[in-house]
């Protein structure tokens, strides 16, 4: 399903899942960026403000720093800032050494990661006349390719056409129908639409920005917001559908597996990924994605990954090595608290969460490698 495809910068956070692909906003460091730079490539990075000039400031992470300009309307961030930064990577015409980032939005690093501003334009005659950074979700479809390598076409719906440029990788077919969110952007050639995701027209609606990680959420959550929630199917009302009961600590809701994935069985502790959606009149959650699989903290050492101490009074300490490349720390609802790249040796400021129970997960490469608990004081 191409639905699928706008699940994958979710799942890089998720401290269950296996095998994890990233789309659209793929993250790199600083380095990274600057080390081997893309024109146009869509990135989410992060980094310490330490200079803001207008509507620009930049931002700097072991050595490395770059440029970000924000679009029209968005607020910066203030100098002194540890940021997360989503947006676009553009090198000056003139001063092809020089490489900043179009930031599409931004957020303070280790709280809830930035998520796409809610759409307020919704065809391509009204996007053509909007200013730059304006949210854009249309329904229509790319009649021709100026660039099918990097994704360049043209997008047309019942009011028009317009340019449009999809992530490197994630492109439609000619002809097919389809919605897409992303952001006007101004172009030599004219107005141009910055896809963030797509999915195919008639199925769930691109998300827009929510994410709900328990049960008692869903029904006051917007169709096409992200569900991430740990619990078990406890019924099925259409076993042969994949249509279920699932429940967690907070309460009870009903569930879609899709078509082209296993169901879990019965009272099984799994974690789901999905998409609200209205089904008649009760909210549900399409089920893309589910897992059991946990790697304990015994099998992190026998893979030379030290976490330590535990429990953690401020910072915690990861040696890793080459073993591992990114954590991500959640409560025991699933949210995501810290979300940081490590190389090496890395000390892990928690010293902003509560006390209590919190899981510390492990990647390497975009696949997960395991999970252990810490307990801070």
């Amino acid at each position: 399903m191409k639905t699928k495809t706008l699940l994958f910068s979710i799942l890089s956070m998720l401290f269950v899942l296996a095998t994890i692909q990233l789309q659209a906003q793929t993250t790199k460091s600083i380095c990274e960026i600057t080390g081997n730079t893309i024109n146009g490539d869509h990135v989410t990075t992060y980094g310490n403000v330490y200079n803001v000039s207008g509507d620009d400031f930049w931002i700097t992470e072991n050595g490395c720093s770059i440029k970000c300009d924000l679009q029209d309307g968005l607020q910066g961030p203030s100098v002194g800032m540890n940021v997360t930064v989503v947006g676009r990577v553009e090198v000056d015409d003139k001063k092809l050494d020089e490489t900043e980032i179009d930031v599409n939005y931004w957020a303070q690093h280790g709280t809830q990661p930035p998520n796409p501003p809610t759409p307020t334009v919704f065809t391509t005659a009204d996007a053509q006349i909007a200013t730059e950074g304006t949210v854009a979700l249309l329904t229509g479809s790319v009649t021709s390719w100026t660039d099918p390598n990097d994704g360049e076409g043209v997008f047309q719906d019942a009011t028009g056409t317009i340019n449009i440029d999809f992530p490197e990788g994630s492109s439609p077919n000619l002809g097919e129908n389809i919605d897409v969110l992303g952001t006007v952007d101004d172009e030599d050639n004219g107005k141009e639409i910055d896809v963030y995701s797509w999915v195919e027209t008639g199925g769930t609606q691109p998300p827009t920005g929510e994410i709900i990680y328990t049960m008692s959420e869903l029904a006051s959550a917007p169709d096409g917001s992200i569900a991430l929630v740990m619990g078990a199917v406890t019924s099925w009302t259409n076993q042969t559908d994949g249509e279920g009961i699932f429940t967690d600590l907070t309460g009870s809701g009903q569930v879609d597996f899709e078509s082209d994935i296993s169901l879990p069985t019965l009272i099984e502790p799994v974690t789901i990924l999905g998409i609200v959606d209205t089904e008649s009149t009760a909210k549900e959650i399409e089920i893309h994605y589910w897992t059991n699989e946990l790697v304990s903290v015994e099998e992190l050492e026998l893979l030379n990954i030290s976490i330590y101490p535990n429990p953690v009074i401020s910072h915690v300490n990861i040696e890793a090595g080459n073993n591992a490349d990114k954590v991500a720390i959640l409560d025991v609802s699933g949210r995501l608290m810290i979300e940081q790249e490590i190389h090496g040796n890395t000390r892990i400021d928690m010293s902003q969460l509560s006390s209590g129970i919190y899981f510390i997960a492990v990647f390497n490469q975009n696949k997960f490698v395991g999970t252990s608990k810490l307990m801070v004081k």
